[in-house]
């Protein structure tokens, strides 16, 4: 398998701050797939940066959770 090497463009060339900013953007979203908090129900995230597949470990509930892209499920993806 080849590897997949990123070239940023020299800052002198005028796509750089458009290439950073998507690499920024890809590095953010690796980040918040696998950043997993921890707390109480109250405190689970909120809000539209949550993407599918984010877990909490829900303190209240005692079980880890996921979020399904609209709604919090047990980490198999039923209900909660």
């Amino acid at each position: 398998m080849k590897a997949n090497h990123c070239r940023l463009p020299l800052p002198s060339d005028p796509m750089f701050p458009r290439e950073l900013e998507r690499l920024l953007r890809q590095y953010a979203d690796a980040i918040n797939a696998i950043e997993m908090r921890s707390g109480p129900s109250v405190e689970r995230p909120v809000g539209g940066d949550l993407r599918p597949g984010r877990l909490y470990n829900d303190a209240t509930l005692n079980k880890l959770i996921r979020w399904s892209g609209t709604a919090w499920t047990n980490a198999d993806g039923t209900a909660l």
